[in-house]
């Protein structure tokens, strides 16, 4: 896991968990499958004044862009 001590911006989050970047979910889910934008999360909770402070994914042997990932968020009160 990545911890900052300051705020992580999208465009550094693509070297902590890139995907947490998807834009759609993996060709092996089925159409059932409820595919969840995290950016647009991101984009909501900063909306609302939190930012990203840490950032992990899961390893695995091949990285395809689809790992379950964990980010953490602080509230911009917290940090100013």
């Amino acid at each position: 896991m990545f911890h900052s001590k300051t705020p992580i911006s999208l465009e550094e989050l693509v070297n902590y968990a890139p995907s947490a970047l998807a834009t759609e979910k993996h060709s092996s889910r089925s159409d059932r499958y409820g595919f969840q934008s995290t950016v647009e999360v991101i984009r909501a909770l900063q909306s609302e004044g939190f930012e990203i402070f840490s950032a992990s994914e899961s390893r695995t042997g091949v990285s395809n862009g689809y790992q379950k990932h964990m980010l953490r968020f602080r509230h911009s009160g917290a940090f100013s």
